[in-house]
């Protein structure tokens, strides 16, 4: 689908959501953005353009968002522009964008990437230092179990 791009408010430069209209997913829900022109993606929050959100924007942007219902429209900060190689919206402003849901059961490992993809470092590094916890308690338990099992087999114990 084409979307106009718009940039991103100030206050939501290190935020992890890119806003969108029209929606066609679910509240405040992680998609996939893929852009066809340039074969990347980014994981996201995916969020409502309404009118409040226009009325806020331009208000504190001072640039004019298309009537809802105009068109289709995207607003993005710098971060994920740059992850989907869109250029500025000065240069580009309409962009070939697919916006796709989680298929069932795949939720988990759509919020992973979108936290693995957020603006902000320490929510990166937060995310890598659970991946980590994660592995080494599963290391943990496999090495405690197999003690366990062993024990089990030396002392004749059922």
């Amino acid at each position: 689908m084409k979307y106009s791009q718009f940039i991103s408010r100030h206050e939501d430069i290190e935020a992890g959501q890119v806003w969108f209209y029209p929606r066609g997913f679910g509240r405040r829900e992680v998609v996939k953005v893929s852009c066809t022109g340039t074969n990347r993606a980014i994981y996201c929050e995916a969020l409502e353009i309404d009118e409040n959100f226009r009325w806020i924007y331009e208000r504190d942007v001072k640039e004019k968002l298309p009537k809802l219902g105009a068109g289709s429209i995207v607003v993005m900060n710098r971060w994920y522009r740059d992850l989907l190689d869109l250029g500025s919206p000065s240069q580009v402003k309409d962009v070939e964008l697919e916006v796709c849901r989680a298929p069932f059961g795949l939720g988990l490992y759509f919020s992973l990437r979108a936290c693995l993809m957020h603006p902000q470092a320490i929510v990166r590094v937060a995310t890598w230092l659970g991946l980590l916890g994660m592995l080494l308690g599963v290391i943990g338990a496999r090495e405690s179990i197999r003690d366990l099992l062993h024990w089990n087999l030396i002392c004749g114990c059922q």
